[in-house]
């Protein structure tokens, strides 16, 4: 029995893919896909190649937190 897992977009169930064996899973429902989850994986590991050369891993941390945790920090800009 294969467990289930329910996609958070359309909730239907994540099935193995075509030729058995239960390897690679996929979603069911062809509109869900992990483009969302690969696009921040990215964007953490640009993060890092950016932290090469600090010193403590809380640093890097908060490098991340600021890149991808989505807050709109505004730069002070000067009255014209």
């Amino acid at each position: 029995m294969m467990p289930r897992v329910d996609c958070p977009m359309c909730g239907v169930v994540v099935a193995s893919a075509p030729g058995g064996g239960g390897g690679a899973r996929r979603p069911v429902h062809p509109g869900c896909s992990n483009a969302g989850l690969e696009a921040f994986n990215n964007g953490i590991k640009v993060a890092i190649r950016m932290a090469y050369g600090f010193h403590h891993v809380t640093n890097l941390i908060g490098l991340v937190m600021l890149r991808c945790g989505g807050l709109d920090i505004r730069l002070p800009q000067p009255a014209i």
